[in-house]
């Protein structure tokens, strides 16, 4: 037996089974959970008893369990703890290891997107950048993916509160194309600064989601364009996505 066998509680085990189950069925009777978990009547009773009592479960009037407002508080604990910089740096660290590029996270500060962590390229030459750094919302990956994923209202508010300065030849500074490009964010899942804030720089966004499915904070990879052609775009998208859903799901995002 292995030292984690050894140690698991199998009480444990099958009553957070239950809560899962429950979290997924929204109500069941007690034969539901029995038949459906494969557990012995007496224990399934017991341990929702148990949950009962202490209000993690709810017996309703129709005589079928469902979860209760414990879990509530204890999930608002929790959230309230969370240090998105702490939960991210392992997965930066890992992507910035795997695509040998710099690692940024970044969150929405007023009408700029703010740098709050960063996991650097293991190559010689790399970018520099620092914890704090403030960028532009409409010429950035991580800008670009905060913009694309706020609500239409609060995206709309602020479109016309930001200037679209040209950084480079390629910038976008036509509001009508940042909508566009905004809506094509959305439809794909990432964003790409194609050498639209530095030249010979290309950057690919991604977004990360908290326990409501509210977009709080974009995670990126940047490098020299000749690392990351176009051609590499969506390998490299792919990866920063999955780094994104990785941190999302620490962060309570199912």
């Amino acid at each position: 037996m292995s030292l984690l066998n050894k140690y698991r509680s199998p009480a444990v085990e099958r009553a957070l089974d239950i809560l899962e189950y429950l979290a997924g069925a929204g109500t069941a009777t007690l034969a539901d959970i029995v038949r459906d978990l494969g557990l012995p009547k007496s224990t399934a009773f017991v341990l929702l008893v148990t949950l009962r009592d202490r209000g993690y479960v709810i017996h309703n009037a129709e005589g079928r369990y469902q979860l209760g407002l414990r879990l509530v508080n204890l999930g608002h604990s929790a959230v309230e703890r969370i240090d998105i910089t702490e939960v991210s740096q392992p997965v930066m660290s890992r992507l910035a290891a795997d695509i040998k590029e710099t690692v940024h996270l970044g969150v929405l500060s007023g009408t700029s997107v703010v740098q709050v962590g960063k996991a650097e390229s293991p190559l010689a030459v790399k970018l520099t950048s620092y914890i704090g750094q403030l960028r532009p919302l409409h010429s950035t990956a991580m800008g670009k993916t905060l913009l694309a994923f706020l609500p239409a209202d609060e995206r709309e508010d602020l479109l016309r509160r930001i200037t679209l300065a040209r950084k480079t030849p390629r910038t976008i500074t036509r509001p009508e194309v940042l909508r566009q490009e905004l809506d094509e964010v959305c439809a794909r899942g990432y964003a790409v600064d194609d050498e639209e804030t530095n030249m010979g720089v290309r950057c690919v966004g991604a977004p990360i989601r908290n326990y409501t499915g509210r977009v709080v904070a974009a995670l990126s990879v940047s490098g020299p364009a000749e690392r990351i052609p176009l051609s590499r775009v969506p390998e490299v998208a792919q990866k920063v996505m999955a780094g994104a859903q990785e941190i999302s799901r620490a962060l309570g995002y199912l």
